[in-house]
């Protein structure tokens, strides 16, 4: 197609060739232009959006932490710091709208509205500082919790982040709060001082075709 215009330019009148070379020019510059912006747009949004996964990937850390502990440890008071995880997620979510898929999107935030779902029921319940229920800990926290692991492996491969090991024994949670949370790992820390025995330094959550 470049061919039959090239001729006709060549053989059009010396005065339109001088129209039409600059005004081809200016196109294309706009063109390209163009191109250029968008795809800057684009690689800002990514770096937004990949900042926000780098938030949202630790703080699912945090609270898969904090889930085994409540999964194994029944009678541990219920030491998930909810709210903060919930408003960490309220204030990265809408930039990592900007770069992932409405199926990842719905990946991801599932463990945040769980965990906002266990606040709302933990508030009219009165529960706070109480042992779960046998049926949070025999339902909704496994789920919530592979939801949570989930979650971080949408993140890991959608941004390229590297895979951590979450700690899965209370003495691993423990030595991670200390630096993360040293409020948490006090809390947990009397809460093994006031176990009777040796502490079980074990505890995975179970895989869906485990009993």
């Amino acid at each position: 197609m470049l061919v039959p215009i090239a001729t006709l330019i060549v053989s059009s009148d010396p005065t339109w060739v001088r129209v039409l070379i600059p005004l081809g020019a200016a196109i294309l510059g706009a063109v390209i232009g163009s191109a250029t912006l968008i795809w800057l747009e684009r690689r800002r949004d990514y770096r937004i959006s990949r900042s926000a996964a780098i938030v949202l990937h630790e703080t699912l850390y945090d609270i898969i932490s904090m889930q085994n502990i409540a999964l194994f440890y029944p009678s541990a008071p219920i030491l998930i710091p909810t709210e903060r995880f919930i408003s960490t997620w309220h204030e990265h979510k809408a930039a990592l709208a900007l770069s992932i898929s409405p199926a990842e999107w719905r990946i991801v935030s599932s463990p945040f509205s769980r965990l906002d779902s266990l606040l709302g029921a933990s508030k009219v319940l009165k529960r706070d500082s109480e042992p779960l229920p046998p049926f949070w800990k025999s339902t909704y926290i496994p789920d919530s919790t592979r939801s949570a692991r989930q979650a971080m492996a949408t993140l890991s491969s959608r941004f390229s982040l590297p895979e951590i090991h979450v700690p899965e024994s209370i003495n691993e949670v423990i030595e991670y709060f200390s630096t993360e949370d040293p409020e948490v790992a006090a809390m947990l820390t009397s809460f093994v001082d006031s176990l009777s025995g040796d502490v079980p330094d074990a505890g995975r959550t179970p895989e869906p075709d485990e009993g």
